[in-house]
């Protein structure tokens, strides 16, 4: 069994790990909405990280871990046209940042599934499981900005 100190001390390390990539990657993309998706994501995973610390601090008191504190923003991404069109830059380069950003969260999901299956405590399940949930909801996010990169690709090739 993985317990819930060592398990949240995972998670924090990965969720810091990714707001760090993430925010390097938005100096590297040109495409506007992969940037916005990626200042979304680095806020997420900072916000995290926040709340990861915090529930450890708890568990250091001998408290117990509050999942229901656990907050993700609604994800709102406009994908117009608009941008697609000002977004000349190296899609293809953009679109394989994209699919890395992609395999992260999609190994984020898979960390805390583990991470649920490994948890003793009813409290420690609810939080893992909605943690998987909230990466699972990055993952169409991505998924969402890879087809919006492949289609102006496209509408470029095209013109």
């Amino acid at each position: 069994m993985l317990s819930l100190v060592k398990a949240l001390k995972l998670a924090e390390s990965l969720e810091e790990s990714r707001a760090k990539t993430y925010k390097k990657y938005i100096n590297v993309v040109d495409f506007p909405a992969g940037k916005k998706v990626l200042r979304f994501l680095a806020k997420a995973e900072e916000s995290h990280l926040k709340f990861l610390k915090s529930q450890s601090k708890r568990l250091e008191k001998g408290e117990r871990v509050l999942y229901s504190k656990l907050h993700q923003p609604e994800i709102v991404f406009p994908l117009g046209e608009d941008s697609l069109k000002s977004s000349i830059g190296n899609l293809s380069s953009d679109i394989s940042i994209f699919k890395i950003v992609l395999d992260f969260e999609k190994y984020d999901v898979k960390f805390y599934e583990y991470a649920y299956t490994q948890s003793e405590s009813p409290e420690s399940k609810k939080l893992f499981k909605r943690m998987s949930r909230i990466e699972e909801k990055h993952l169409k996010v991505i998924n969402n900005v890879i087809k919006a990169a492949e289609n102006a690709q496209k509408i470029i090739l095209q013109s």
